[in-house]
């Protein structure tokens, strides 16, 4: 693909457009890095795909209406096996300190709407999966994926900014 195919819009830009849906002005910044991710991981970007992933483990404490809409996009865009965002969406809702996420209308809507989260997330919290289980915060260490410091009791939002995993 020529560069000059993004200025002049050339077709390969208009297929790319075309595949990310349409971007809004209203879309959240988290929706919209979940739409690029799914853009870059379709046309093989590995440069933009992990830059959007970086930003978007960057986000937290998205409203409900917001994680649905990014549970949509990220759960409809990607194929199953690219788990980078689906994970990070998963640990997100098991790791809030309150159920009361699940029972908000938009979220229980979403989940509903995607075959396979519901089963994930139950897998994810009895310890099944790629990153094993949630379990209480008094009996699990915390791993940094950077530069592996055990943290004791992070709460999900430093766990999400930072890049800390569940071991």
């Amino acid at each position: 693909m020529d560069t000059d195919d993004f200025a002049t819009g050339g077709d390969d830009a208009q297929a790319i457009a075309a595949s990310a849906g349409t971007f809004n002005a209203s879309d959240r910044i988290l929706t919209t890095h979940a739409k690029i991710f799914a853009v870059a991981e379709k046309y093989g970007i590995r440069g933009l795909k992990a830059l959007a992933h970086h930003y978007f483990a960057q986000q937290t404490n998205p409203t409900p209406e917001d994680l649905a809409e990014e549970i949509k996009v990220i759960f409809t865009t990607t194929p199953e096996h690219v788990r980078e965002l689906r994970d990070i969406v998963i640990k997100y809702i098991l790791t809030q300190q309150s159920p009361a996420i699940l029972e908000h209308p938009s979220i229980e809507a979403a989940i509903q709407a995607v075959d396979t989260l519901a089963y994930e997330l139950l897998k994810k919290s009895q310890g099944a999966g790629s990153y094993g289980g949630i379990r209480s915060q008094d009996s699990c260490s915390h791993i940094c994926s950077r530069c592996a410091r055990k943290m004791s009791k992070p709460t999900p939002v430093k766990m999400l900014q930072s890049g800390y995993e569940i071991d």
